[in-house]
């Protein structure tokens, strides 16, 4: 009596070596056609006396799509072989043997033609949450969390970057597939764990999100897995992995599932057991075409920067589309090998539609008098890398400054105002352009900086969200300043207006207090690390306190002012005054002497 076999395998991710290697930047790839070869052998060990018969084996194979075509070009080894579609939809290959030898290898070898086109797909894919991609409370929870204030694309770009970032890739977790929770909670996986997390997190903002599995090329051809999720009648593809979107044209793919779990099956009619050896494909380039998804351009404000003083590095980026990509920096290095720029930071997503702007600070190094360096930074978008030549100079003492005074507590959605002071002390005209970003916003004016002290006002929107917000504040003549901004739910106590009055060798600071429910709390006014505290009276719906003290030395003076209660932020303010003490006669003469001193003796590069 012939006996019914089924012998699963499950189609494990594994590297393999390609035969060529003809693509500069994968991520520019806009057009590939390929030869794709699927080799491999049956054994069939006789466990009886009967004879196989119909043996079949059911393989992925390459998709047709909107997006790729894929020909048959040659069959060899099965009596016979068919095309279905499974559940999915996806096309299967079934090779069938009528009468399969035994104790022996039955090789195959399938040949495809596929062609990839950076074309958006058309079909979306309709599939059930699974185990592996079932978002639990605490990934909605983060999912929302993130995204609280975007809309449309920025949303399935932040949840893909926030994926990106959140989860380590670990080669150790390659023979294994685990779930969207797991994966959460680990932090750790390939990109079926990558891409279990990105769905179900997609899923939980009510998108329609599914697993593609296929072959990609990063350093070299390999089994790979990336999204794609249903928005606004379209498919956008997104390789949570990699941090792209939509995906380059070496994505080359072969069944679109609900989740990172697929198999291919065998079976055969008779008293047999069944070994499949199977190898990777051999991936053929016959053609691709290149072309960076993004162009972009940098710029450095300035490129001169002073010793120990601060930059600004620009980069413009456009398309034709929404693209998903990150731009990566890298500075000269000095003797020792570490960099002689300091970049804010390494690298930066890239998520927009059609134009943006990204920005890096940077900090010169402390360099020796009569010294200059030229350093240049890399910078790498799309593929392509442009280099910005920063020289860094020694100077003489600055003679500028940079200060500002802002509300620092705020509501949701609060319009504030920030006041930025710039002092010059030189003698001459600078131009100097000054930027502020805060809450994903940046704001710039170009001045000519007179002798003196200039200020300049700007309007601003808080977050629409709870929490902390940094505010950055950068002058091109080398100043960069922050401050850590609080957004709360609500406020009880606020402040309606602060004035400053120089009198003397002392500074008089009013601060007018507005009571907006009936409770009580306290004024925090601190200056240099000096704390004075007034109660708010019960009764009263308006009160001004004056809080007066006499600063040490000239220079700025930081002032901090916070209403309370119940020792909670209620309001705040925070700012920057510059103040000079008056001087005796005695100071005054010496300071003269100093300079001429100085002067005769700055050949010799001493000082005193």
């Amino acid at each position: 009596m012939n006996k019914l076999v089924l012998f699963f395998i499950i189609f494990f991710f594994i590297p393999f070596v390609s035969a060529q290697n003809q693509i500069k930047s994968s991520e520019n790839v806009e057009y590939l056609h390929a030869d794709l070869i699927k080799t491999g052998s049956v054994f069939l060990q006789s466990t009886g006396f009967s004879v196989p018969s119909d043996l079949h084996l059911n393989i992925l194979i390459p998709q047709t799509t909107n997006s790729q075509e894929t020909d048959i070009i040659s069959v060899e080894g099965p009596d016979e072989y068919n095309i279905t579609k499974d559940k999915f939809g996806n096309q299967i290959m079934t090779l069938v043997w009528k009468r399969p030898p035994v104790n022996r290898d039955i090789p195959y070898r399938v040949v495809f033609d596929v062609k990839v086109y950076n074309k958006t797909e058309t079909r979306a894919g309709n599939f059930s949450v699974t185990g592996l991609t079932r978002p639990s409370m605490e990934i909605t929870k983060k999912a929302f969390e993130i995204t609280e204030g975007l809309e449309g694309i920025y949303k399935i770009f932040k949840v893909t970057e926030w994926v990106n970032r959140w989860v380590e890739y670990d080669k150790g977790c390659m023979n294994f597939t685990k779930s969207a929770v797991w994966t959460y909670h680990t932090r750790k996986g390939t990109c079926d764990e990558f891409s279990n997390l990105l769905i179900s997190m997609l899923r939980a903002l009510g998108y329609n999100a599914w697993y593609v599995a296929g072959y990609a090329f990063s350093k070299d051809w390999g089994p790979h897995g990336w999204v794609e999720v249903e928005y606004n009648g379209r498919v956008v593809s997104l390789d949570p992995t990699w941090l792209e979107s939509p995906v380059d044209a070496t994505h080359i793919k072969f069944v679109n599932l609900p989740d990172s779990n697929q198999t291919e099956t065998a079976g055969v009619l008779g008293n047999v057991k069944i070994l499949w050896n199977k190898t990777e494909p051999e991936i053929k380039i016959v053609k691709e075409t290149e072309k960076p998804k993004i162009k972009a351009y940098s710029i450095g404000i300035p490129t001169k920067i002073k010793s120990g003083s601060y930059g600004l590095l620009k980069i413009h980026a456009f398309s034709d589309k929404c693209v998903l990509s990150e731009a990566r920096t890298e500075s000269c290095k000095n003797s020792e090998g570490a960099d002689f720029i300091e970049l804010s930071e390494k690298n930066k997503t890239m998520g927009f539609c059609y134009q943006d702007d990204y920005y890096f600070f940077l900090k010169a190094p402390e360099i020796k008098k009569g010294f200059l360096y030229t350093c240049p930074v890399t910078v790498y978008v799309s593929g392509k890398k442009d280099i910005i030549n920063f020289t860094v100079v020694s100077d003489h003492e600055k003679e500028t400054k940079l200060y500002f005074n802002t509300q620092s507590v705020l509501t949701p959605g609060q319009r504030f105002i920030i006041t930025t002071s710039l002092l010059n002390s030189g003698k001459r005209k600078e131009n100097v352009s000054v930027y502020v970003f805060f809450n994903g916003i940046v704001q710039s004016k170009t001045i000519d900086l007179k002798t003196g002290e200039t200020q300049i006002k700007w309007s601003l929107n808080a977050p629409e969200k709870t929490g902390k917000e940094t505010l950055y504040i950068y002058s091109s003549l080398g100043d960069l300043a922050s401050k850590d901004m609080t957004i709360i739910e609500n406020k009880k106590l606020g402040i309606s207006n602060i004035t400053v009055i120089r009198g003397g060798d002392e500074i008089h600071v009013f601060v007018n207090v507005v009571k907006l429910s009936n409770v009580t709390g306290s004024v925090v006014f601190r200056v240099n690390g000096e704390e004075q505290r007034e109660k708010i009276s019960f009764g009263n719906q308006t009160q001004t306190f004056e809080f007066v003290f006499e600063p040490e030395s000239s220079g700025t003076q930081q002032i901090s002012i916070f209403l309370v209660s119940k020792e909670k932020y209620q309001d705040g303010w925070e700012g920057s005054i510059m103040f000079e003490k008056s001087k005796s006669a005695t100071e005054s003469v010496w300071e003269y002497i100093k300079k001429i001193i100085n002067y005769f003796l700055s050949i010799f590069n001493i000082k005193i």
